[in-house]
C-alpha cells in the first residue's frame, strides 16, 4: 500500500483483492461515489475485471435500494425531551475535573488552572524549605552560652513608674 502526498493510503489496482473489495462494498454500499477516494480507482478496476465483484455490487445495490425506500421514523417529542434532559443531567454530574476547576476559580478567579496550582506548589515548597532549614532544638552553635536572648540576662529594674 502506498501513501499519497497527504499521507492517505492509496491502493493500486493490483493490490485490491476480493476481501478488501467486499469490505468496501459492505461498508460504503454499491455506489462508487461513496467509496474512499484513495481506493476508488483500484476498486473500480477490480470491479471491471471480476465477476465476483460485480455480484457483490449487485447484491449491495439491492440493499441500498431497500434502505433508500425506508422512511425515517419520527422521534416522539417526549422521547426527544427525555434524551436531551439526560444529556443535561450527565453534563451537570460532578467530576474530579469540575471540582478542581471550581476550586481553582474560587482561589484565583479568571486565571488559567496552572496559575493557582503553581502558586500553591511554590507556597508548599517554600514552607517545606523553611521547615527543613529552621533549627528546632534551639542551639545556635558554640559561643552563644546562656545569653541566648540579650534581654533575659538583664535585671528587672523598675524605672520608678510603679508598674
Amino acid at each position: 500500500m502506498n501513501r499519497n502526498s497527504w499521507g492517505n493510503s492509496v491502493v493500486n489496482a493490483s493490490e485490491m483483492d476480493e476481501g478488501r473489495f467486499a469490505e468496501l462494498v459492505g461498508a460504503y454500499g454499491a455506489n462508487p461515489d461513496r467509496w474512499p477516494g484513495s481506493e476508488r480507482a483500484a476498486a473500480q478496476g477490480y470491479l471491471a475485471s471480476s465477476a465476483t465483484a460485480r455480484q457483490l455490487v449487485a447484491a449491495a445495490a439491492g440493499v441500498d435500494h431497500v434502505l433508500a425506500m425506508a422512511a425515517a421514523t419520527p422521534i416522539p417529542t417526549a422521547l426527544q425531551a427525555r434524551m436531551l434532559a439526560d444529556f443535561d443531567r450527565v453534563a451537570r454530574r460532578p467530576s474530579a475535573r469540575r471540582i478542581l476547576r471550581a476550586a481553582a476559580e474560587f482561589v484565583w478567579p479568571g486565571a488559567p488552572a496552572w496559575q493557582p496550582a503553581f502558586a500553591l506548589g511554590m507556597a508548599l515548597a517554600i514552607g517545606i524549605g523553611i521547615a527543613v532549614l529552621t533549627p528546632l532544638d534551639g542551639h545556635l552553635g558554640e559561643g552563644t552560652g546562656n545569653n541566648m536572648f540579650a534581654l533575659d540576662g538583664s535585671p528587672d529594674l523598675d524605672s520608678g513608674q510603679g508598674i
